[in-house]
C-alpha cells in the first residue's frame, strides 16, 4: 500500500498565519492593558468596587483577539483535516479509473477473439459513456467536500463565538464573587 503524504493546503495556511497575528496582537494588548491598569493603581485607583471594571477592561481589550486568532486556527485545522480526507479517496477514484480504461484497453488490443475487421465503434461509445460518467461523480464528490468545508468553517466560527460568551459568563461569574 502507498504512503499518503499528507499537504497543507494553501488556504490552512493563510488561516494559521492570521490566527497567529490575531494572537501575537492579543497577546501584546493584554501586556498594555495590564501596564496601563498597574500603573492606574500605582496612582491610586481604589481596587475595592472596581473589581468588575478591571476585569471587563482586561478582557475586552483582548479576549476578542484571543477568541478570533483561536477560531481562524481551528477553522485553518478544519480545513486541512477535511483536504487530507478527501483529496486521497479523489485521486483513489482516479486512478481506479485510470486502471480501469487501461484495462479495458489491453482486453480490447489483445484478446484472443479481436478480430481486425470487425467494427468495434460499437463497444467504444458504452465506455466513454462510463469515463463521462465516472468524471460527473468525481466532479460531484469534490463539489460536495467543498460545501463540506464550508459547512465545517460555519460551525467553528459559531463555536469559537460560543467560547467567547463562555468565557465572558465566567468572568461575569468570578467577579461576582
Amino acid at each position: 500500500m502507498k504512503k499518503v503524504r499528507k499537504k497543507v493546503s494553501l488556504y490552512s495556511i493563510i488561516l494559521y498565519i492570521f490566527g497567529l497575528l490575531l494572537l501575537a496582537f492579543a497577546v501584546w494588548t493584554t501586556i498594555k492593558n495590564y501596564d496601563y491598569v498597574k500603573n492606574a493603581l500605582d496612582a491610586g485607583m481604589p481596587v475595592k468596587g472596581y473589581e468588575y471594571e478591571i476585569a471587563n477592561y482586561m478582557i475586552s481589550g483582548s479576549g476578542i483577539y484571543y477568541a478570533a486568532g483561536l477560531g481562524l486556527i481551528g477553522i485553518g485545522i478544519a480545513i486541512q483535516k477535511i483536504t487530507n480526507a478527501v483529496v486521497p479517496v479523489l485521486r483513489a477514484m482516479r486512478e481506479q479509473d485510470n486502471n480501469a480504461q487501461t484495462t479495458a484497453a489491453q482486453t480490447y488490443d489483445y484478446s484472443p477473439y479481436y478480430d481486425p475487421d470487425a467494427d468495434y465503434g460499437a463497444v467504444e461509445e458504452p465506455v466513454q459513456d462510463a469515463a463521462a460518467q465516472t468524471a460527473e461523480a468525481v466532479e460531484q464528490t469534490a463539489y460536495d467536500a467543498a460545501e463540506y468545508t464550508g459547512q465545517a468553517a460555519d460551525q467553528a466560527a459559531d463555536q469559537a463565538a460560543e467560547a467567547v460568551e463562555k468565557t465572558e459568563e465566567a468572568a461575569d461569574t468570578f467577579i461576582e464573587q
